[in-house]
């Protein structure tokens, strides 16, 4: 979800950059298969970026391009799986929105639920809300932890 117009962006990427700078500083000195580990951290963090950056109307290749990311280790599995369910249910409120506005352009009378759909759809975005932004601080939580020493 992007921020709103206004409204300053959060300096959590700019914290992001710099873990990932430190991090590929301190390749040099790591063993084969840490460097390999802070790579495969790295590149979960880039899948999520991508994501976070996307328009709402494009999220869906780089959600299925996340969920394809192998983890390599449990704290970047819990933050796939928070980004994940957290973006899954974004994109889900939205398709149901969207859903609700073909009908609502359509001369057929509406569907005695769709308040109730609307309403779900709502819950849904601030649930999506919620957990996408855990999934930012996670996200800046495992880089530092996977690429600082």
């Amino acid at each position: 979800m992007r921020p709103e117009r206004g409204r300053p962006r959060r300096p959590a990427r700019a914290s992001l950059a710099v873990a990932l700078l430190a991090g590929s500083c301190c390749f040099s000195c790591k063993s084969d298969a840490e460097r390999a580990h802070q790579g495969q951290v790295a590149r979960l963090a880039e899948h999520i970026e991508r994501l976070r950056r996307a328009d709402n109307d494009a999220k869906r290749e780089p959600l299925a391009a996340l969920a394809a990311v192998p983890c390599p280790d449990a704290d970047a599995c819990a933050l796939q799986d928070l980004c994940l369910r957290g973006y899954r249910l974004h994109q889900g409120a939205l398709d149901a929105i969207s859903a609700l506005d073909r009908l609502s352009r359509n001369d057929a009378p509406p569907p005695a639920d769709v308040g109730q759909r609307l309403e779900q759809a709502q819950r849904d975005l601030t649930q999506a809300k919620t957990l996408t932004s855990e999934c930012a601080e996670q996200q800046i939580r495992v880089v530092r932890h996977a690429l600082l020493p």
